[in-house]
């Protein structure tokens, strides 16, 4: 196995540098940045789709907060400088689910909270134990919840016409940042454990994190496809080419943590083909 692929310094620039040059490959005039601020919503139905994107965002947040909190007393256990970094993780986003849900009472006037736990429950029956099970599944949910999920967001950041006003100064001093942070530290734990892995077992490790990445895309695409068209409708992002960058990003970004050239990676579960362009 090769380190060649692994960036000596993670950081959010790095993320957005090979993000643009992911997304250009499928659509070479995708802008570095928004030609125009976004408007506010201006009616119900637009409002109706922030509401809908911040219960969703609580309960994403909320999923998150419940695995590590598992996490860091099983499989972690006996590693405080990663309970640490979790912990924090854990805080982050407890309190960014916090937000929404007070956004959506601020918009409102109705408690989303069971709401929210409903969708918490959808995003266990999707996962099942695989976030729980040893260090490959954990570390495959990091890598979809936290890394894989960026192509959306960078979608939705550099294309999307429509932004609450409140919540996107928010996202940007303190939602953002935090994130960042997050994806970090996870990555340069996980270098760290690589790094550390004999030899003889790193290419076994390598394959175990893979495969199980594949496993939670297989559980996730339905999700994934519903959440890319919520992101059109919410924050009128322009997703025409998401599959394709979808799945180059994701076989970048596993290129980049695992040390392979990505062109290896060919054998990935990619996304299906959406539905509306499936031909007879």
């Amino acid at each position: 196995m090769t380190h060649e692929f692994i960036p000596q310094q993670w950081s959010s620039d790095f993320e957005e540098r090979l993000f643009i040059e992911v997304a250009r490959r499928h659509v070479p005039d995708f802008p570095d940045k928004l030609a125009a601020p976004p408007r506010a919503p201006q009616n119900d139905r637009e409002l109706n789709a922030v509401r809908d994107y911040y219960t969703r965002m609580a309960s994403h947040d909320l999923f998150i907060v419940q695995v590590v909190a598992r996490a860091i007393d099983t499989l972690f256990a006996d590693d405080p400088h990663f309970q640490l970094i979790l912990a924090r993780q854990l805080g982050d986003d407890g309190a960014h689910a916090s937000i929404a849900r007070e956004r959506i009472i601020a918009l409102t006037g109705v408690d989303p909270l069971p709401e929210v736990q409903a969708l918490v429950a959808q995003h266990w029956k999707r996962i099942g134990d695989l976030a729980v099970r040893d260090l490959a599944g954990f570390l495959a949910f990091e890598w979809h919840y936290e890394l894989h999920i960026l192509a959306k967001l960078w979608i939705q950041r550099k294309t999307g016409t429509i932004a609450d006003p409140a919540m996107r100064e928010h996202g940007e001093n303190r939602i953002r940042p935090d994130e960042e942070w997050h994806r970090v530290q996870i990555v340069q734990w996980w270098q760290a454990r690589l790094a550390a892995t004999p030899s003889a077992r790193r290419d076994a490790l390598i394959e175990a994190i893979v495969a199980a990445d594949d496993e939670a895309q297989r559980r996730l695409d339905g999700y994934l496809h519903d959440e890319y068209a919520h992101t059109a409708l919410v924050f009128g992002a322009d997703i025409a080419a998401y599959p394709a960058i979808y799945d180059d990003w994701r076989r970048e970004i596993l290129g980049r943590l695992t040390g392979r050239d990505p062109s290896t990676l060919s054998s990935l579960a990619p996304l299906s083909i959406p539905a509306e362009t499936e031909t007879a």
